[in-house]
């Protein structure tokens, strides 16, 4: 598959539509500066036409299962490593934990690049770009030191637990809800999952 990146579109949604221009100039992202915008799309064109594009027949004509093996798998692993080793997983993440520390638009345009190039691979990095964003904002020092630069790097990934014996992928039917208490809310039925939520990949 040949992918293109559209750049102009997106520099023009990204500044217009998402008023990421004015926010810079009012000074919203301290001193960054808004021409490496176009830069950074640039180059995360190049890595989505040079690398995941090429997988895209194999990444959504073979069905995912435990352990995949094979060419299909090898792929996805080496998109995975290319992805994290170029920095890529970093755009937006803290800088104190190994993060770029760039606007989080830019992070969402990057992303909207690698699922146009290849929806299959762009899909595996959303989850942790989330655990990211929620530890950053909300984590205690603790739960910052343990997890962040791990996910940053890509050393370790973010997963969902959304799911009870009954529901499956059906969010619609889960019976968990958050009763309000003094000092937090309390889950009265918790979710049937034991998954982490960042679990480590060796690759």
């Amino acid at each position: 598959m040949t992918y293109r990146t559209p750049i102009n579109d997106i520099l023009l949604a990204l500044n217009h539509g998402a008023g990421l221009q004015a926010a810079v100039k009012a000074g919203h992202y301290g001193d960054f500066d808004g021409d490496i915008t176009a830069a950074v799309l640039e180059e995360a064109g190049k890595f989505a036409g040079d690398v995941l594009a090429r997988s895209t027949r194999s990444a959504t004509s073979t069905a995912s299962n435990l352990g995949t093996t094979g060419d299909h798998g090898a792929r996805l692993a080496r998109c995975l490593q290319a992805l994290d080793g170029r920095g890529w997983n970093a755009v937006s993440g803290p800088e104190a934990f190994g993060g770029q520390g760039l606007p989080v638009a830019i992070n969402a345009a990057c992303t909207e690049i690698w699922s146009a190039s290849n929806i299959a691979f762009g899909l595996c990095p959303l989850l942790t770009l989330s655990a990211i964003e929620a530890l950053d904002a909300h984590g205690s020092d603790e739960l910052k030191r343990i997890y962040l630069e791990k996910l940053v790097t890509g050393e370790w990934t973010g997963t969902m637990q959304l799911t009870e014996s009954q529901a499956g992928s059906d969010v619609g039917a889960l019976r968990t809800r958050a009763e309000r208490a003094p000092t937090a809310a309390i889950a009265s039925r918790a979710p049937r999952s034991s998954s982490p939520m960042a679990t480590r990949h060796d690759r």
